[in-house]
């Protein structure tokens, strides 16, 4: 059932993705649809993040840009290359934008209107090896030290306020973190090779869950969408079961796909496009 589902948005994205393009945000109104296209918003980002609100932010050029749900300019922070290109930009609290620069070992901190708050240089935290970081559930942030394999949160003024033991003391495997998602009670590291390292907010050990190669992960309340050129795989976080859709041609050259429930949010080369999912 799932997988027809999905195919039928897909059929209705090839339909509407010709749909002509304004210098503005354009709502495209289309009847008689089970997923309708409810906005698009044309230009050249090469990155796009969703929150929890609907909020979509977007980079283009060296500017972080963050539009409302109904894709009005919201606000922008022109200094996203101080520190080069970021690795990874988390929206995951729609209250305090983290930018990460892998390079650096360097976090920029933004509050919800995209002004600097802080910038914390993780080398000073003896702290020579992440790929990345995320907020915490509580508004700190998570690191996955590379060096000694441990979990640690910390807080905006580098104070060291948690962290896990070796991992690779109570793992089977060599955990990484390309991804870290604090997510309904629990820390989930994901290693695009392996899948996810689950632990708990205290840092402790919990489960292993295979789902490998995905990129553009989203969690909604039930389950983790990955993608990986024309496919999408979808992980139910209670069952522990996945199942896999292939995806028409129109999603090989998607720059980025997002799911935040009522929507699927997709970057190509033209912009972004945003379609209702069905009740």
């Amino acid at each position: 059932m799932i997988k027809h589902i999905y195919l039928y948005l897909l059929t209705c994205i090839i339909t509407t993705h010709g749909i002509a393009q304004t210098q503005d945000s354009l709502r495209v109104s289309v009847s008689d649809t089970t997923f309708q296209p409810v906005l698009q918003i044309p230009g050249n980002f090469n990155r796009m993040e969703v929150d929890a609100l609907g909020h979509i932010y977007l980079l283009e050029k060296g500017l972080l840009k963050k539009y409302t749900s109904a894709g009005d300019s919201l606000s922008v922070y022109n200094d996203v290359r101080r520190f080069g290109n970021p690795t990874l930009i988390d929206v995951s609290n729609p209250l305090k934008t983290l930018i990460f620069f892998k390079n650096f070992t360097t976090l920029v901190i933004l509050d919800r209107m995209l002004s600097q708050r802080a910038i914390l240089n993780l080398r000073k935290m003896q702290i020579f090896s992440a790929r990345s970081a995320s907020i915490s559930y509580d508004n700190e942030i998570w690191v996955l030290d590379e060096q000694d394999f441990k979990l640690k949160k910390i807080s905006e003024n580098g104070q060291l306020l948690l962290e896990s033991n070796d991992l690779r003391l109570i793992t089977d495997h060599a955990v990484k973190a390309d991804q870290i998602t604090d997510y309904n009670g629990y820390v989930y590291l994901y290693d695009r090779s392996f899948g996810f390292t689950v632990l708990d907010r205290y840092g402790a050990f919990k489960t292993t869950l295979s789902f490998p190669g995905m990129q553009s992960l989203s969690f909604t309340p039930t389950a983790v969408y990955g993608f990986n050129q024309n496919e999408m795989n979808r992980l139910d976080l209670n069952l522990k079961i996945s199942s896999l859709v292939q995806l028409p041609e129109v999603f090989t050259n998607a720059i980025s796909v997002r799911v935040v429930h009522p929507y699927i949010y997709l970057l190509t080369e033209s912009g972004v496009s945003v379609y209702r999912l069905p009740e």
